[in-house]
């Protein structure tokens, strides 16, 4: 056996005999829909490094990576939490997270590579990270690219999920993004920094769902879109089903 491969055995070995230690307590842990599971938890106890360490261990070497990839420790514990939980979600289907495989689609946007019965949607914010788990089949939608005179078509999952601190800092990316009956509606909200933050979670929630990505203006959310709002503390979440 390679090193590579024995390392990573241990590592996953290392975290089934430890599943039952829970590193990050759920600050929200919701069934929107049957079989749709949604968690987000403070990942501020992996400031301990003793504790980031041991968490690292009990990911799959593709989020090791990403962890690594960047230097900024506080987005290290953001993308560390938010594979601990994605690992907590395939523990009630028989998985972990350190046995799985992903691919890469267009835009960048991960899938399962080898349980695509399965769709997964990660994001954080602030101290928060947050992860989202369907049983649900890879399907097509149609993007707003054209190529040779024919609308180009991009696999996506048909789940999206955001999770958004609430900020006072917003009117220059409303301008730049938002329709102006949208803009006029955060205007005229008695709460204007919660407003905002909803509708930019709804948004970012739809194009991680399709695998667009943000882009200018913002695609219109279409009315079959099934969207699961949830409110904690000074966060707002939103889940988007296509």
């Amino acid at each position: 056996m390679c090193v590579l491969a024995a390392e990573r055995t241990f590592f996953c070995t290392f975290a089934a005999m430890n599943n039952d230690f829970q590193l990050l307590t759920p600050l929200l842990d919701v069934n929107p829909e049957p079989g749709v599971r949604v968690l987000a938890a403070d990942v501020s106890p992996l400031e301990s490094d003793e504790l980031f360490w041991f968490a690292l261990s009990r990911v799959s070497s593709h989020r090791r990576k990403l962890v690594e990839e960047t230097k900024n420790r506080k987005v290290q514990n953001l993308r560390l939490g938010a594979a601990l939980l994605l690992d907590k979600l395939l523990n009630q289907h028989g998985l972990h997270e350190c046995d799985m495989e992903y691919f890469e689609g267009e835009h960048g946007k991960p899938g399962f590579a080898t349980m695509r019965n399965l769709a997964f949607s990660l994001s954080h914010s602030g101290s928060v990270a947050a992860a989202a788990l369907m049983p649900a089949p890879f399907v097509t939608y149609e993007s707003r690219a054209w190529k040779n005179g024919e609308p180009m078509r991009r696999i996506a999952s048909s789940l999206g999920l955001d999770v958004q601190k609430q900020t006072h800092k917003w009117e220059s990316v409303a301008k730049a993004v938002f329709s102006e009956e949208e803009l006029a509606a955060i205007s005229q909200a008695t709460a204007p920094d919660e407003h905002f933050t909803r509708l930019w979670a709804r948004h970012e929630s739809h194009v991680k769902a399709t695998g667009e990505g943000v882009g200018r203006p913002l695609p219109e959310i279409p009315a079959e879109a099934r969207i699961h709002e949830f409110q904690f503390g000074d966060y707002l979440l939103s889940l988007c089903i296509l």
